[in-house]
């Protein structure tokens, strides 16, 4: 099961990612699984950087359509950098809430799984 580490929240926020209208971030995300298989065996999934992540931010999680979409290279230790830039986060209103999703693919554009099901975020 992926684990999406996030730093400690003093607003006490947690499980929302809070954004401030119109400022561009570049945040890092970290997905780490750890766990044993049925056999016991220690499980520690490592993602290939030849994969690649599809983010979707949409106002409903079941939206058609993506306010942001961004396609980005998994990096090295399966992490990888979002970017929103100053044009897109004005996309972004005020006071709206929105769903964050992350899916994997491997180079073949084929989907692997779901990294991130739904992230709330709050402008």
């Amino acid at each position: 099961m992926p684990i999406l580490y996030e730093p400690q929240s003093p607003r006490g926020d947690h499980g929302i990612w809070k954004l401030t209208y119109g400022q561009p971030i570049k945040v890092p995300f970290n997905f780490v699984w750890n766990g044993k298989t049925s056999g016991g065996e220690l499980l520690n999934l490592v993602i290939d950087t030849s994969c690649y992540v599809i983010i979707n931010i949409k106002e409903y999680i079941d939206d058609t359509f993506s306010i942001i979409s961004k396609t980005i290279q998994m990096g090295i230790n399966n992490s990888i950098m979002i970017e929103i830039n100053q044009e897109e986060s004005y996309l972004l209103r005020m006071g709206k809430e929105y769903h964050m999703t992350i899916s994997l693919y491997d180079s073949s554009n084929n989907l692997i799984r779901i990294l991130l099901r739904d992230l709330p975020i709050k402008i």
